[in-house]
Protein backbone atom coordinates (compact mmCIF):
# COMPACT_ATOMS: atom_id res chain seq x y z
CA UNK A 1 0.00 0.00 0.00
CA UNK A 2 0.77 3.79 -0.66
CA UNK A 3 1.64 5.67 1.57
CA UNK A 4 -0.30 9.45 1.15
CA UNK A 5 2.07 12.11 0.26
CA UNK A 6 1.14 14.00 3.56
CA UNK A 7 1.06 11.16 5.52
CA UNK A 8 3.48 12.77 8.64
CA UNK A 9 1.16 15.30 8.80
CA UNK A 10 -1.11 12.47 9.00
CA UNK A 11 0.75 10.97 11.83
CA UNK A 12 0.65 14.24 13.36
CA UNK A 13 -3.74 14.26 13.53
CA UNK A 14 -3.87 13.61 17.60
CA UNK A 15 -1.75 15.50 18.91
CA UNK A 16 -3.48 18.96 20.13
CA UNK A 17 -0.92 21.56 20.95
CA UNK A 18 -1.84 23.39 24.38
CA UNK A 19 -0.59 26.81 22.91
CA UNK A 20 0.08 28.84 25.83
CA UNK A 21 0.08 32.45 23.96
CA UNK A 22 -3.36 31.47 22.83
CA UNK A 23 -5.71 34.24 24.65
CA UNK A 24 -8.82 36.20 24.55
CA UNK A 25 -9.27 39.14 22.03
CA UNK A 26 -8.14 42.20 24.14
CA UNK A 27 -11.19 44.49 24.29
CA UNK A 28 -10.14 47.24 21.97
CA UNK A 29 -9.99 44.93 19.11
CA UNK A 30 -13.41 44.59 19.38
CA UNK A 31 -16.16 47.20 17.43
CA UNK A 32 -20.01 46.61 19.01
CA UNK A 33 -21.67 49.29 16.76
CA UNK A 34 -20.92 50.62 13.92
CA UNK A 35 -23.12 52.88 11.03
CA UNK A 36 -23.26 50.84 7.49
CA UNK A 37 -21.73 52.75 4.73
CA UNK A 38 -23.38 52.46 1.69
CA UNK A 39 -20.07 52.89 -0.49
CA UNK A 40 -20.92 49.36 -2.17
CA UNK A 41 -18.81 50.03 -5.34
CA UNK A 42 -15.62 50.09 -3.40
CA UNK A 43 -16.49 46.16 -2.76
CA UNK A 44 -16.40 42.58 -4.33
CA UNK A 45 -17.77 39.63 -3.07
CA UNK A 46 -16.70 35.75 -2.80
CA UNK A 47 -19.40 32.97 -2.03
CA UNK A 48 -17.27 29.69 -1.10
CA UNK A 49 -19.88 26.92 -2.79
CA UNK A 50 -17.32 24.01 -3.24
CA UNK A 51 -20.05 22.00 -0.96
CA UNK A 52 -22.20 19.44 -1.73
CA UNK A 53 -25.81 19.23 -0.75
CA UNK A 54 -25.80 15.48 0.15
CA UNK A 55 -26.39 16.36 4.03
CA UNK A 56 -29.60 18.11 3.31
CA UNK A 57 -30.95 15.96 0.97
CA UNK A 58 -30.19 16.48 -2.44
CA UNK A 59 -27.05 15.06 -4.87
CA UNK A 60 -26.15 18.52 -6.49
CA UNK A 61 -24.38 22.02 -4.97
CA UNK A 62 -25.11 23.06 -1.55
CA UNK A 63 -25.95 26.39 -3.24
CA UNK A 64 -28.89 24.47 -5.18
CA UNK A 65 -30.74 23.70 -1.62
CA UNK A 66 -33.72 25.17 -1.99
CA UNK A 67 -35.35 26.98 1.28
CA UNK A 68 -38.97 25.42 1.64
CA UNK A 69 -39.98 29.30 2.17
CA UNK A 70 -43.46 30.58 1.21
CA UNK A 71 -41.82 31.33 -2.39
CA UNK A 72 -39.06 28.95 -2.51
CA UNK A 73 -35.75 29.49 -3.37
CA UNK A 74 -32.78 28.39 -3.49
CA UNK A 75 -29.44 29.40 -1.44
CA UNK A 76 -28.05 30.60 -4.74
CA UNK A 77 -30.95 32.79 -5.58
CA UNK A 78 -31.16 33.60 -2.09
CA UNK A 79 -27.97 35.67 -1.60
CA UNK A 80 -27.97 36.55 -5.07
CA UNK A 81 -30.98 38.32 -4.57
CA UNK A 82 -29.52 40.47 -1.48
CA UNK A 83 -26.88 41.15 -4.03
CA UNK A 84 -29.14 42.60 -6.58
CA UNK A 85 -30.95 44.86 -4.43
CA UNK A 86 -27.17 46.93 -3.79
CA UNK A 87 -26.73 47.23 -7.59
CA UNK A 88 -26.48 44.27 -10.57
CA UNK A 89 -23.15 45.02 -11.84
CA UNK A 90 -21.36 44.49 -8.28
CA UNK A 91 -18.34 42.38 -8.59
CA UNK A 92 -19.67 38.82 -7.60
CA UNK A 93 -17.29 35.37 -7.78
CA UNK A 94 -18.20 31.83 -6.63
CA UNK A 95 -15.45 29.54 -5.43
CA UNK A 96 -16.88 26.02 -6.43
CA UNK A 97 -15.05 22.43 -6.66
CA UNK A 98 -14.50 20.29 -9.44
CA UNK A 99 -17.53 18.06 -7.81
CA UNK A 100 -19.70 20.74 -8.38
CA UNK A 101 -18.13 23.39 -10.89
CA UNK A 102 -20.32 22.49 -14.21
CA UNK A 103 -23.64 21.93 -11.75
CA UNK A 104 -23.13 25.30 -10.45
CA UNK A 105 -22.27 27.05 -13.82
CA UNK A 106 -24.95 24.90 -15.58
CA UNK A 107 -27.58 26.36 -12.89
CA UNK A 108 -26.46 30.11 -13.05
CA UNK A 109 -26.65 30.28 -16.43
CA UNK A 110 -30.24 28.85 -16.69
CA UNK A 111 -31.42 31.35 -14.49
CA UNK A 112 -29.43 33.95 -15.84
CA UNK A 113 -27.65 34.54 -12.46
CA UNK A 114 -30.75 35.63 -11.47
CA UNK A 115 -30.67 39.31 -12.78
CA UNK A 116 -26.89 40.22 -12.15
CA UNK A 117 -24.12 40.78 -14.65
CA UNK A 118 -20.81 41.21 -13.38
CA UNK A 119 -20.14 37.47 -12.02
CA UNK A 120 -17.39 35.03 -12.15
CA UNK A 121 -16.85 31.38 -11.00
CA UNK A 122 -13.56 29.64 -10.17
CA UNK A 123 -12.98 26.29 -8.77
CA UNK A 124 -10.90 25.22 -6.14
CA UNK A 125 -8.81 21.57 -6.27
CA UNK A 126 -9.15 17.96 -5.10
CA UNK A 127 -6.64 16.65 -2.61
CA UNK A 128 -6.32 12.93 -2.18
CA UNK A 129 -7.31 10.88 0.83
CA UNK A 130 -6.27 8.42 3.54
CA UNK A 131 -7.20 5.29 5.35
CA UNK A 132 -6.43 5.29 8.96
CA UNK A 133 -3.21 3.39 8.27
CA UNK A 134 -2.55 6.64 6.34
CA UNK A 135 -2.36 4.51 2.83
CA UNK A 136 -4.15 6.44 -0.11
CA UNK A 137 -7.41 5.55 -1.20
CA UNK A 138 -7.03 4.12 -4.83
CA UNK A 139 -7.46 7.46 -6.76
CA UNK A 140 -10.17 9.07 -4.48
CA UNK A 141 -9.98 12.55 -3.63
CA UNK A 142 -11.58 15.19 -2.15
CA UNK A 143 -12.16 19.09 -2.09
CA UNK A 144 -9.01 20.70 -0.52
CA UNK A 145 -11.23 23.42 1.75
CA UNK A 146 -11.58 26.59 1.84
CA UNK A 147 -8.34 27.80 2.51
CA UNK A 148 -7.04 29.03 -1.24
CA UNK A 149 -9.74 30.97 -1.79
CA UNK A 150 -8.32 34.15 -2.02
CA UNK A 151 -5.18 32.25 -4.02
CA UNK A 152 -7.72 31.71 -6.73
CA UNK A 153 -9.16 34.85 -6.85
CA UNK A 154 -5.96 36.20 -7.52
CA UNK A 155 -4.78 33.24 -10.01
CA UNK A 156 -7.78 33.15 -12.24
CA UNK A 157 -7.06 36.78 -12.66
CA UNK A 158 -10.53 37.84 -11.36
CA UNK A 159 -8.22 40.01 -8.84
CA UNK A 160 -6.85 42.54 -11.57
CA UNK A 161 -10.32 42.53 -13.01
CA UNK A 162 -11.80 43.89 -9.93
CA UNK A 163 -9.24 46.04 -9.18
CA UNK A 164 -9.72 47.75 -12.92
CA UNK A 165 -13.11 48.03 -11.52
CA UNK A 166 -11.60 50.00 -8.28
CA UNK A 167 -12.40 47.26 -5.76
CA UNK A 168 -10.78 48.21 -2.38
CA UNK A 169 -12.49 45.53 -0.14
CA UNK A 170 -13.10 41.58 -0.55
CA UNK A 171 -15.92 40.30 1.01
CA UNK A 172 -16.42 36.18 1.90
CA UNK A 173 -19.20 34.58 2.49
CA UNK A 174 -19.79 31.20 3.44
CA UNK A 175 -23.42 29.83 0.88
CA UNK A 176 -24.67 27.82 3.47
CA UNK A 177 -25.55 30.85 5.85
CA UNK A 178 -28.40 32.90 4.85
CA UNK A 179 -28.40 35.57 6.72
CA UNK A 180 -25.42 36.58 5.47
CA UNK A 181 -25.07 40.23 3.95
CA UNK A 182 -23.19 40.37 0.79
CA UNK A 183 -21.69 43.74 0.60
CA UNK A 184 -21.98 44.55 3.95
CA UNK A 185 -22.24 47.70 4.69
CA UNK A 186 -21.18 47.77 8.25
CA UNK A 187 -17.54 45.49 7.72
CA UNK A 188 -17.06 48.38 4.98
CA UNK A 189 -17.56 51.00 7.96
CA UNK A 190 -15.16 49.41 9.78
CA UNK A 191 -12.42 49.47 7.40
CA UNK A 192 -13.35 52.89 6.41
CA UNK A 193 -13.30 53.90 9.68
CA UNK A 194 -10.49 51.85 11.29
CA UNK A 195 -8.76 51.90 8.38
CA UNK A 196 -7.43 48.12 8.95
CA UNK A 197 -6.47 44.78 6.79
CA UNK A 198 -8.82 42.61 8.15
CA UNK A 199 -12.48 42.86 9.54
CA UNK A 200 -14.42 39.52 10.76
CA UNK A 201 -17.48 39.19 11.71
CA UNK A 202 -18.07 37.01 15.22
CA UNK A 203 -20.74 36.12 17.52
CA UNK A 204 -20.91 35.02 20.97
CA UNK A 205 -20.72 31.39 21.67
CA UNK A 206 -23.66 29.49 22.73
CA UNK A 207 -21.55 26.56 25.08
CA UNK A 208 -18.13 25.27 25.80
CA UNK A 209 -18.91 22.36 23.19
CA UNK A 210 -20.93 24.04 20.55
CA UNK A 211 -19.97 23.65 16.56
CA UNK A 212 -17.96 26.59 16.16
CA UNK A 213 -14.86 28.01 15.76
CA UNK A 214 -12.75 30.16 18.77
CA UNK A 215 -11.17 33.66 17.90
CA UNK A 216 -8.82 35.25 19.56
CA UNK A 217 -5.40 35.74 19.70
CA UNK A 218 -1.42 34.75 18.83
CA UNK A 219 1.19 37.36 19.60
CA UNK A 220 -1.48 40.30 18.93
CA UNK A 221 -2.44 38.60 15.82
CA UNK A 222 -5.68 36.99 14.95
CA UNK A 223 -5.94 33.76 15.37
CA UNK A 224 -9.23 31.27 15.14
CA UNK A 225 -8.99 27.64 16.59
CA UNK A 226 -11.16 25.01 14.60
CA UNK A 227 -13.67 23.54 16.84
CA UNK A 228 -12.84 19.76 16.23
CA UNK A 229 -9.27 20.92 17.46
CA UNK A 230 -10.06 22.48 20.49
CA UNK A 231 -7.89 21.59 23.86
CA UNK A 232 -9.14 22.30 27.01
CA UNK A 233 -8.22 25.44 28.03
CA UNK A 234 -10.05 26.80 24.36
CA UNK A 235 -13.32 25.31 25.75
CA UNK A 236 -13.39 27.22 28.29
CA UNK A 237 -15.74 30.20 27.28
CA UNK A 238 -13.56 32.98 28.74
CA UNK A 239 -13.01 32.37 24.84
CA UNK A 240 -16.59 34.29 23.85
CA UNK A 241 -16.41 34.94 20.32
CA UNK A 242 -17.25 32.68 17.70
CA UNK A 243 -16.09 32.48 14.19
CA UNK A 244 -19.04 33.31 11.58
CA UNK A 245 -16.35 32.73 8.53
CA UNK A 246 -17.73 35.60 7.25
CA UNK A 247 -14.83 38.97 6.94
CA UNK A 248 -13.67 41.22 4.64
CA UNK A 249 -10.40 42.48 3.52
CA UNK A 250 -8.12 44.96 1.83
CA UNK A 251 -7.23 44.26 -2.16
CA UNK A 252 -3.70 44.40 -0.76
CA UNK A 253 -4.31 41.98 1.75
CA UNK A 254 -5.81 39.68 -0.55
CA UNK A 255 -2.65 39.60 -3.05
CA UNK A 256 -0.35 39.42 -0.04
CA UNK A 257 -1.23 36.29 1.56
CA UNK A 258 -2.53 34.42 -2.26
CA UNK A 259 0.93 32.63 -2.09
CA UNK A 260 1.28 31.58 1.22
CA UNK A 261 1.34 28.07 2.25
CA UNK A 262 -1.41 26.94 4.59
CA UNK A 263 -1.25 24.01 7.25
CA UNK A 264 -3.75 21.09 6.39
CA UNK A 265 -6.38 19.90 8.68
CA UNK A 266 -7.76 16.73 8.78
CA UNK A 267 -11.27 15.49 9.24
CA UNK A 268 -12.29 11.56 9.06
CA UNK A 269 -15.61 11.70 6.69
CA UNK A 270 -17.28 9.27 4.97
CA UNK A 271 -15.93 8.31 1.72
CA UNK A 272 -16.81 6.34 -1.65
CA UNK A 273 -18.36 3.69 0.64
CA UNK A 274 -16.45 3.72 3.44
CA UNK A 275 -14.80 6.30 6.65
CA UNK A 276 -11.65 7.94 5.35
CA UNK A 277 -9.44 11.10 6.46
CA UNK A 278 -9.77 14.25 4.18
CA UNK A 279 -7.32 17.26 3.77
CA UNK A 280 -8.23 20.37 3.87
CA UNK A 281 -6.73 23.79 4.23
CA UNK A 282 -8.99 27.00 5.78
CA UNK A 283 -9.28 30.53 5.43
CA UNK A 284 -9.16 31.65 8.63
CA UNK A 285 -5.71 30.23 8.96
CA UNK A 286 -4.80 33.25 6.77
CA UNK A 287 -6.11 35.89 9.11
CA UNK A 288 -2.66 35.84 11.79
CA UNK A 289 -0.78 37.70 8.36
CA UNK A 290 -3.39 40.60 9.15
CA UNK A 291 -0.99 43.74 11.03
CA UNK A 292 -3.79 44.95 11.52
CA UNK A 293 -7.70 44.38 12.01
CA UNK A 294 -10.77 44.35 14.24
CA UNK A 295 -13.53 42.12 15.31
CA UNK A 296 -17.15 43.11 14.51
CA UNK A 297 -19.28 41.33 17.32
CA UNK A 298 -22.84 40.69 15.97
CA UNK A 299 -26.42 39.36 17.06
CA UNK A 300 -26.46 36.03 15.64
CA UNK A 301 -30.18 36.05 15.50
CA UNK A 302 -29.79 38.17 13.04
CA UNK A 303 -26.28 37.44 10.93
CA UNK A 304 -25.76 34.06 11.57
CA UNK A 305 -27.58 30.78 11.02
CA UNK A 306 -25.44 27.71 9.19
CA UNK A 307 -27.33 25.38 7.63
CA UNK A 308 -25.57 22.15 8.39
CA UNK A 309 -27.64 19.28 8.57
CA UNK A 310 -31.94 18.08 7.87
CA UNK A 311 -33.25 18.21 11.34
CA UNK A 312 -31.98 19.86 14.63
CA UNK A 313 -29.88 22.84 15.82
CA UNK A 314 -28.21 24.75 12.65
CA UNK A 315 -30.26 22.74 10.25
CA UNK A 316 -32.64 23.77 7.14
CA UNK A 317 -35.59 23.22 9.16
CA UNK A 318 -34.47 25.70 12.09
CA UNK A 319 -33.23 28.12 9.53
CA UNK A 320 -35.90 28.33 7.32
CA UNK A 321 -38.15 29.00 11.03
CA UNK A 322 -35.56 32.05 11.95
CA UNK A 323 -36.20 33.38 8.24
CA UNK A 324 -39.63 32.76 8.55
CA UNK A 325 -40.03 34.67 11.69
Amino acid sequence: MQKHPLYDIFKEKDVLKEEETFVPLREEMIVRNISPSAHFNKMGCVILAGGQGTRLGIKGPKGCVELPLKEKKTLFQYLFEKVKGKGNDLPLAIMTSPLNHQATVDYLSQHHYFGLTNVSVFSQEMVAVCDDDGNLCGQERSPDGNGKALHHLYSSGIWEKWREQGVEIVQVIPVDNPLAIPFDGELLAVHESEKVELVLRCVGRKTPTESLGIVGQTKGRLTVREYSELTHKMEDLTFSLGNTGIFSCTMDFAKKVSEIDLPWHLAHKQGEGTWVWKFETFIFDLFPNAETFKVLFSDRKKYFAPIKTLSGPNSLESVTKTLMT
